[in-house]
């Protein structure tokens, strides 16, 4: 019989999934956001969150939990910025889920941002030769109104929050 914990780990594993993320970033999501500490009541490290999957998900298991494929997954997870690394290579990382509205707004302005990046590199090749020209075309004008869409909703978000913090002030 699956539990409530496990169902939690599948639910965000197939949301990443459907969004063409693996779902291992999913499950490494939900741990960091249901535990802020490892069992040892240490920060959350590579090792310690492969130990920690490999014991909830038994063999045979959805998705990889070795050390390595968690290196990979956390570095899909901190391009979406969900998580955070702390830490230095001589130290170690240690890794927390991001929270409240700056993950909202960070994600929001992450896209964004690679978006405004491969516009660049698309605008490069601008004037090329048929058929590059109008497939370049039909991408950047595709980029421009997805970007405008996204920083409508950022924009959306950040009043959202200024009113509601306003809001919070103003009932003390």
């Amino acid at each position: 019989m699956i539990s409530a914990q496990q169902k939690f780990f599948n639910i965000l594993a197939r949301f990443y999934e459907d969004y063409g993320i693996p779902g291992v970033c999913g499950w490494i999501d939900a741990l960091l956001n249901l535990y802020i500490f490892s069992s040892d009541g240490k920060p959350w490290t590579q090792r310690n969150i492969s130990s920690h999957l490999s014991n909830l998900f038994p063999k045979p298991r959805k998705y990889p939990t070795s050390v390595s494929s968690i290196n990979r997954a956390i570095k899909i997870n901190l391009e979406y910025c969900t998580i955070i690394k702390d830490g230095s290579h001589k130290e170690g990382y240690t890794y927390k889920a991001a929270e409240g509205s700056d993950l909202l707004i960070s994600m929001f302005q992450n896209l964004i941002d690679k978006n405004r990046f491969y516009l660049g590199e698309l605008e490069q090749l601008k004037g090329s030769p048929e058929p590059i020209g109008s497939a370049v075309e039909i991408q950047v004008q595709g980029i421009l109104y997805y970007n405008q869409m996204l920083e409508d909703a950022l924009n959306s978000a950040k009043n959202a929050i200024f009113l509601d913090e306003k809001s919070f002030k103003g009932d003390e």
